[in-house]
Order: C-alpha cells, then structure tokens, then sequence
C-alpha cells in the first residue's frame, strides 16, 4: 500500500498531472515547478475560456500571497484544533464583552484594552 501511495502520489505531483489536475477541479497547483515553469505554457495552450481565468487567478494568487505550510511535529493537528476553539472561543467573548459597554465608554482605547486582553488570554494558554 505505502509503495503504490507513493507512485500515485509521484505522479500526481508530476508538472503536467498537476496542471491538468488544477484546470478539471480548480484546486492550486501543489508544486512550485507546476507554477513557476509549466503554467505560462499551459495557459497559452487552454481553449477553454474559463480555465484560462482560472489558471490566471491561481497564478495571480501564487505570485502575490504567501502560502501557510503547517509544521510537522506530534500533536500539531489537536493543537491546531484546540487553537482554533480557544479563538473562536475568545473572539466571541470579547465581542460579547465590547457589546455590553455603556456607549459612553466606547472609544479606541477601550477597544484596544480589550483587544489586549484578550490576546493576552489566547497567548497565556499556549504558553504551556
């Protein structure tokens, strides 16, 4: 199983597999070679006036974001998720929180302490 996993997974990541695979699903595609080499040319080559727009916009994206590429230790997928509730969690106590104050003490200064707090609370748990 894991040697099949692995030639699939070869050729799936090959340049022109990857390309034809972006141009049918619009997924990006997941090699640097597939956008830095081989997407121009397959972009002068699309008929299809969609996948030519869509080809352009996945272009655009690579060249003017950067991509999140998670690290890869133990744990990282339960701390992700506890991160990720412990946010969700936070951002809605804090809004609940903002939404409470009297008018009158409504101002940058006090969105800010509770900004801070809040980061605060986020980074205090994770400093474990």
């Amino acid at each position: 199983k894991e040697y099949a996993s692995a030639v699939f997974l070869k050729w799936f990541t090959a340049p022109e597999q990857n390309i034809r695979f972006i141009s049918e699903t619009g997924y990006l595609p997941v090699t640097k070679v597939a956008f830095e080499d081989n997407i121009h040319s397959y972009i002068d080559r699309v008929e299809n006036p969609n996948i030519k727009k869509l080809l352009n916009a996945a272009l655009a994206t690579y060249n003017n974001y950067d991509f999140y590429i998670p690290p890869v230790f133990d744990n990282f997928d339960s701390l992700e998720k506890s991160f990720n509730t412990k946010i969700r969690q936070i951002a809605v106590e804090t809004r609940q929180e903002y939404l409470l104050l009297p008018e009158a003490e409504i101002s940058n200064d006090t969105y800010k302490e509770i900004y801070i707090r809040a980061l605060e609370t986020l980074t205090d748990d994770f400093q474990e």
